[in-house]
């Protein structure tokens, strides 16, 4: 059964909490950083930040659920662990200790995905075209590559990013093993759309949808509001 508690209960238990107290305060260049905060369903426990990287994770507690979980954050990509959501406050402390060095290290964009090897076979790993686009383009950064790609929900990896952070808008590029497709997204102010510009069944009709001149036009566009969503 879910604790349910409220989160009047949690924060007044914070200054004292034991579980919170004897989190480390730095494991593999993540920094301990004091939650408390409430954004609607979510109470942030505390986060793990390494800022300079853009990566984080949060430990949450959701009411929308009465579930204790930690949250993933890369870039503009915010997404759940759904190996530790448990609805017992209890069982939480036990088991997020122990896996904190484990959740932690598979942030670290040198960590390879562990569908690394699917990734290889399809090509993607080895693709050189990344290479002649630009790493940047008016505010947004080649966040993302095939160096270092980002094992994401739904079966899906991304592995070209372009984010401009200030505006938190976004243009990404994933592969779905089960569809065994290409396809794209964006985020214009952070708010996430579906769109088929730049669907692609191998990496070679994907490269004739990426090129330079249009990524320049598309961003543009989407900086405008001019992206027509599916």
């Amino acid at each position: 059964m879910a604790d349910k508690e409220d989160f009047k209960t949690i924060l007044e238990r914070r200054p004292t909490w034991e579980f919170l107290q004897a989190l480390p305060r730095e494991i593999h260049g993540f920094r301990y950083v004091d939650g408390g905060q409430v954004d609607g369903h979510v109470l942030t426990l505390c986060s793990y930040v390494r800022e300079e990287e853009h990566r984080s994770l949060d430990l949450i507690y959701t009411k929308e659920t009465f579930d204790y979980l930690p949250v993933r954050n890369v870039g503009l990509h915010r997404f759940r662990d759904i190996r530790y959501i448990t609805r017992s406050r209890e069982e939480f402390e036990q088991t997020l200790p122990q896996a904190l060095p484990r959740i932690l290290e598979e942030l670290l964009p040198t960590t390879p995905p562990s569908c690394q090897a699917m990734l290889a076979k399809k090509g993607i790993l080895q693709w050189e075209y990344w290479k002649t686009l630009p790493k940047r383009i008016g505010g947004y950064e080649l966040f993302l590559t095939p160096e270092r790609p980002l094992e994401f929900i739904n079966n899906s990896t991304i592995f070209l990013d372009y984010v401009d952070f200030a505006r938190a808008n976004e243009l990404v590029v994933l592969y779905n093993r089960v569809r065994n497709e290409f396809f794209a997204e964006i985020k214009e102010a952070a708010f996430p759309g579906t769109i088929h510009d730049f669907d692609a069944q191998n990496l070679k009709q994907l490269e004739g949808l990426l090129t330079r001149d249009r990524l320049v036009e598309y961003l543009g566009r989407l900086d405008r509001g001019e992206i027509e969503k599916a």
